[in-house]
């Protein structure tokens, strides 16, 4: 289990590790198993990738 900082960690500490994860999330179904769209860590993770089109629109109108 990974807390907040970990995340952080891993997601700006290994660029590659990073665009895995996004690519998975835009371009493959995902099944999450036990977590929410409200789940708090999900939506961290989500946010820090820039997975969903909400978070997509974001990045775009900066």
């Amino acid at each position: 289990m990974l807390g907040e900082r970990e995340y952080e960690d891993l997601l700006h500490g290994r660029p590659e590790l990073r665009r895995f994860v996004e690519g998975l999330f835009r371009f493959h179904p995902l099944l999450f198993v036990g977590y929410g769209l409200r789940d708090p860590d999900f939506d961290h993770l989500c946010g820090q990738l820039e997975c969903s089109p909400a978070a997509r629109r974001r990045s775009t109108s900066r």
